[in-house]
């Protein structure tokens, strides 16, 4: 999905407005903008980092393909407070990750008790600008007996996508609730650094008082 975005010139006093600076390898000179903050945080939730956005800048016929590229914030007040729009080069592959979204439901968590584990939430991919895709769909349905896994080699990639990790990653598996106990007790056994000796063991002897203890008495 391709989204629209309005922006302007940036001046040099707009204390209402979001900075922005717009970059790419046929940019010759970074373009200064200055954009609405609520129009961004509305655009920036439905986007995020991996849609193609047509970026409208005042005084420019044509709009400029870009992805958000990074976002700043100010530390305390965690507010949005410049932006990082990449210009695509016509032609250009690009690489991005994409959030993997869950979807449908697992007969070995509803049925058998199983415990769904996800251990990735984003896949990286590589494609052309008009195959770009936000999220990609990751069915539970697969998953029907305990110990059955999602591997990356099993989605279902549209075309133009080149997936970029690991083919035989683990994305979801569904353990037994004995295997998620017996993890559990080993993280809460797991010895803390720095923790005290156990009561009634004896202090390790510094270096001093072993040295003492190892010399041989003189007879009288």
């Amino acid at each position: 999905m391709v989204h629209e975005l309005k922006a302007k010139l940036r001046k040099e006093k707009e204390a209402d407005r979001l900075l922005a600076v717009v970059y790419g390898p046929e940019i010759k000179e970074n373009k200064l903008i200055s954009l609405h903050p609520v129009e961004f945080g509305k655009l920036y939730e439905a986007a995020g980092e991996s849609s193609i956005i047509n970026l409208a800048i005042e005084g420019e016929a044509k709009s400029r393909e870009v992805l958000i590229k990074a976002v700043d914030y100010t530390p305390v007040r965690d507010i949005i407070r410049h932006v990082d729009f990449y210009q695509i080069k016509a032609g250009q592959k690009l690489e991005v990750e994409v959030e993997l979204n869950f979807v449908d439901e697992s007969s070995a968590v509803k049925d058998l008790g199983g415990i769904l584990v996800t251990n990735m939430d984003k896949l990286k991919i590589r494609c052309l600008a008009k195959d770009m895709i936000s999220e990609l769909k990751v069915s539970l349905s697969a998953l029907k007996a305990l110990n059955d896994r999602i591997v990356v080699k099993d989605l279902v990639i549209p075309d133009g996508i080149e997936v970029l990790s690991n083919p035989g990653e683990v994305i979801a598996i569904v353990a037994t609730p004995e295997e998620e106990k017996v993890e559990e007790a080993a993280q809460s056994a797991t010895p803390v650094e720095g923790a005290a000796a156990p009561a009634g063991g004896a202090a390790a002897p510094v270096a001093g008082d072993a040295a003492k203890a190892a010399e041989p008495k003189k007879s009288k």
